[in-house]
């Protein structure tokens, strides 16, 4: 992910950690807000779902996932005890089924 981008305007600075589910996670939330597109897809992101890690992997793992992969997949996630957060850094609840632009 883009990593030397500056914050401006129209992308501003990442969000501190009261702004995410769990200070611990090292999403880059600069290179989610300047990416245009998914993991999954074309499509931008809705989602950043952080993947705890299996046993063999020492980190979690990112994936950004558009609306409606977020949507086929969100159960899944949940069971996983994957946090999953909008572009802001806000969490997402595994309910919550609407999500993105």
């Amino acid at each position: 992910m883009l990593t030397n981008e500056r914050p401006t305007a129209e992308h501003p600075a990442a969000p501190g950690p009261e702004h995410s589910a769990d200070a611990g996670l090292a999403v880059d939330w600069r290179a989610v807000r300047l990416t245009e597109r998914s993991c999954c897809c074309l499509s931008q992101p809705a989602v950043v779902a952080v993947l705890p890690p299996p046993a063999g992997r020492p980190h979690p793992t990112e994936l950004l996932l558009c609306g409606h992969h977020y949507r086929r997949s969100r159960r899944a996630l949940a069971a996983m005890d994957a946090r999953v957060m909008d572009p802001n850094g806000t969490p997402v609840p595994p309910q919550q089924i609407w999500v993105g632009q």
